[in-house]
């Protein structure tokens, strides 16, 4: 299962799922979290700095995208994952529409998208990371159009904690 919070609530998710694995995607800026139980090795922090100096929000987008899919390419989806971000909406989502994407290779990216949007009205997938995973993955333009086609998500404040049966 892949369970996607914002950074308020990454400790209540990871206390009351007990992931095996969790991915932190922050700025440099955010606090850094830690999680009791996680150890180093199964607790994927994206720490970067993309509101200032020579790196720009498309580099790091793309920087992050390259660790989460190598790092995740052999994932046993029986092994729930943690995703957080700061609000839960826009890079968290990416990840999780991302590895949904990796395990499904011939489901319909429209249908994954439109499954995220279903069970998680307010996600807003970070275009820069879905458009690098899609050329990274072989979509061939059908993950980005698919997050793109997507409604516009509904506004919030402050984000749930969803849930994603990982299913192959």
């Amino acid at each position: 299962m892949l369970i996607v919070s914002s950074l308020e609530r990454a400790r209540e998710a990871c206390a009351e799922y007990n992931p095996a694995h969790i991915i932190s995607i922050l700025s440099d800026d955010e606090p850094r979290p830690t999680f009791a139980g996680i150890a180093p090795e199964d607790h994927l922090k994206l720490y970067m700095d993309c509101e200032t100096g020579p790196t720009t929000h498309i580099e790091t987008a793309r920087a992050r995208t390259e660790i989460i899919i190598s790092s995740f390419q052999n994932w046993k989806i029986s092994d729930d994952i943690l995703i957080h971000c700061s609000k839960g909406v826009s890079r968290s989502m990416a990840v999780a529409f991302i590895l949904q994407c990796m395990i499904q290779p011939d489901q319909s990216e429209q249908m994954i998208a439109r499954d995220l949007r279903r069970i998680a009205p307010h996600a807003d997938p970070c275009l820069f990371m879905v458009d690098h995973a899609d050329s990274l993955l072989k979509r061939e333009g059908r993950m980005f159009d698919a997050v793109d086609d997507l409604p516009p998500c509904r506004t919030t404040i402050d984000a749930p904690v969803v849930l994603l049966q990982a299913a192959a």
